[in-house]
């Protein structure tokens, strides 16, 4: 797989405060939050999604112009999965701006399934991954893959070991999976209600329970 464009996108989100004040930054007063959103484009049709923003430098327009000018011309035609050779590139094209580079060495990739992105990861091509324990269990139990939190409040029952993301010191990460049981638009009430009878008996099952937590 090759970077074959790198597209860099300035974005102003307005800040809205009571009465119509300011929000204040280390930069002075800011209206607006100054951002960059950078999309990795490959041959793979898989496109990276990045942010850069910095509300102690320079902010996100002019670290566009570093990525434009220096850091996107020094990376397209590589590897994505080459992490470690990127960074070096662009330390040689471009000294310091650590928030630019970050754009691009950080990137959510948009696998169309679990099946490669566990690949990528067990393969060393990508760095980190989040997914459901339902796929990943086994891999951590075995000590294929190394689990470093879960987004729940809570620990989960098959992976007690494993701390929440408040436990690593990120109590405002969280999130959970929501899953629904739909039926055709015409189905009857008694059939509805026959499926969510199963379907609430399923979930309260013991067996289910420690399964899924």
């Amino acid at each position: 797989m090759k970077i074959t464009d790198i597209r860099c996108v300035p974005v102003l989100c307005p800040r809205k405060r009571a009465f119509g004040g300011v929000t204040k930054t280390a930069l002075g007063p800011a209206a607006y939050s100054d951002y960059t959103i950078v999309f990795v484009e490959t041959d793979a049709s898989i496109v990276g999604l990045g942010e850069v923003d910095s509300v102690f430098k320079r902010r996100g327009s002019l670290l566009h112009h570093d990525l434009t000018t220096a850091l996107v011309p020094a990376v397209v035609g590589e590897d994505p999965f080459r992490i470690a050779w990127i960074l070096q590139k662009m330390d040689r094209a471009l000294d310091g701006s650590e928030e630019a580079k970050a754009g691009i060495e950080m990137n959510h990739i948009s696998y169309r399934g679990a099946t490669q992105a566990v690949q990528d990861v067990l393969g060393g091509r990508v760095d980190v991954l989040i997914e459901t324990l339902t796929q990943t269990t086994p891999l951590i139990s075995s000590g294929q893959m190394r689990g470093l939190a879960v987004t729940n409040r809570q620990r989960a029952s098959v992976l007690p070991e494993l701390p929440t993301a408040a436990d690593q010191g990120l109590p405002g990460v969280y999130a959970v999976n929501w899953f629904a049981l739909m039926a055709p638009a015409k189905s009857s009430l008694a059939t509805a209600s026959d499926a969510s009878f199963l379907a609430t008996s399923i979930a309260r099952a013991r067996s289910f329970s420690s399964g899924s937590a």
